[in-house]
């Protein structure tokens, strides 16, 4: 993850006509546009009402990560920037699973002892 410094941020609910916007789909959506301190500008789409970019403000450093590809003879680029709230629930559910795990894990308490017995003496056995 890289950070960045945000040096203009807008978020447009409604294009230059005035329509709101929407996915094909037909989901509703806000335009994210954000322009770095070293001056590159990066769009997305916001979808929720409680994504964590909705409180992001000029000046405010966040952290980022970029992932280059190819499609069509064309370079593109996708990236993501780190949400605490998914990282949290992702933890949170993984601390909750190894909760679980450690209730059915029967650990002894003392060191099991093994109860010596005298070799057996094949003949002994009536076959």
């Amino acid at each position: 993850m890289n950070k960045i410094k945000i040096a203009k941020i807008n978020i447009y609910e409604k294009d230059k006509e005035g329509s709101p916007y929407e996915t094909k789909q037909g989901n509703s959506y806000k335009k994210l546009l954000v322009t770095t301190d070293k001056g590159t500008v990066i769009s997305g789409m916001i979808f929720s009402s409680d994504d964590p970019r909705t409180a992001w403000r000029e000046g405010q450093e966040v952290e980022w990560e970029v992932k280059g590809r190819d499609y069509e003879g064309k370079k593109y680029y996708d990236f993501s920037f780190f949400n605490p709230k998914e990282t949290k629930g992702k933890y949170q559910l993984l601390e909750e699973r190894i909760q679980a795990l450690e209730k059915n894990v029967v650990v002894p308490k003392e060191e099991i002892s093994f109860i010596e017995e005298e070799p057996i003496n094949l003949e002994d056995i009536p076959l």
